[in-house]
């Protein structure tokens, strides 16, 4: 995780934005209903993801429904 950032949607439900990325690139994922403080992930963290992939406003979005926090 190379950025993370506690997020509010329009009708004030909490999500956490990520920056995902390894070597072929990165990509931005949400995981819905969470605070970032209780997601307990940090930037450096590397993390193993069960995700979707959905189209909103004509955009592609990783939603992420899963994570474990893999040790060094």
């Amino acid at each position: 995780c190379t950025q993370i950032a506690g997020k509010r949607t329009r009708n004030g439900k909490d999500y956490v934005q990520l920056t995902l990325n390894d070597k072929t690139g990165s990509i931005t994922a949400k995981i819905w209903d969470m605070h970032i403080g209780t997601a307990g992930i940090s930037v450096g963290d590397c993390i193993k993801t069960r995700f979707s992939i959905s189209t909103y406003e004509s955009k592609l979005q990783m939603s992420i429904e899963s994570f474990e926090i893999l040790s060094d």
